[in-house]
């Protein structure tokens, strides 16, 4: 697989509908490719762009942790296209990237792991289809799972190195917290829905800091 720029004629697609946060809640979409004449995916490289991403510039796809934030990713990244399942995992997400073909945004989000755990060769592969020109935010693990703590230890042992790519400490910012969960422990609670995108933005102004020496100003959102 070869990286891919972001396109600069992106097709509409409608966003997704979820129901309310839920282990089993979903919220699918069938990615549409830019294709050529003869049915090839397009794959043109661009330029790198790391401002700020606005919600119409993020593609976020993911698994049920993604499904119980939907409504709060929307809330922080207005139009961001989100493709989330429930009991989705890592050897999915290459496949799911790979579909978008040129339409794929300028920046992606990455959330899986929560049912098999961090497979480190499908996300590198996911990584390499996106390619180097893309802002990437990839959301730590969080749960009641003894793998927790070295599945997050080798997501960051895979994106060192990678300046495209930051990781939202998901796990981290729920420490000392309560109310952010619901009562399986895992799946964000409404509360938490709002924590879990704030993380998820926060990782992209720091990307976007990195890259170009220019602070990034969240401006804070009331809950609804």
């Amino acid at each position: 697989m070869s990286p891919r720029g972001p396109g600069s004629g992106e097709r509409a697609a409608s966003e997704l509908v979820a129901a309310a946060p839920s282990p089993t809640a979903s919220a699918t979409s069938a990615p549409t490719p830019t294709g050529t004449a003869d049915g090839a995916t397009k794959k043109a490289p661009a330029p790198a762009a790391w401002t700020m991403p606005k919600g119409n510039e993020v593609d976020a796809f993911g698994d049920s942790m993604m499904v119980g934030a939907i409504h709060a990713m929307r809330y922080y990244l207005p139009k961001v296209r989100v493709d989330a399942k429930s009991n989705r995992k890592w050897r999915e997400a290459p496949g799911l990237v790979d579909a978008r073909g040129d339409s794929l945004r300028r920046a992606v989000v990455l959330a899986f792991g929560t049912n098999a755990g961090t497979d480190e060769a499908s996300i590198r592969r996911t990584l390499e289809e996106i390619g180097p020109n893309r802002m990437v935010v990839i959301v730590t693990e969080h749960g009641r799972f003894a793998r927790v703590k070295s599945d997050n230890q080798k997501l960051r042992a895979v994106v060192a190195g990678m300046p495209n790519v930051r990781l939202a400490e998901w796990d981290a910012a729920l420490a000392g917290t309560t109310g952010q969960l619901q009562p399986d422990g895992i799946h964000p609670s409404l509360k938490g829905s709002h924590l879990y995108a704030k993380v998820v933005r926060q990782a992209f102004a720091e990307l976007s800091q990195a890259h170009t020496g220019t602070p990034v100003r969240l401006k804070p959102l009331p809950m609804p």
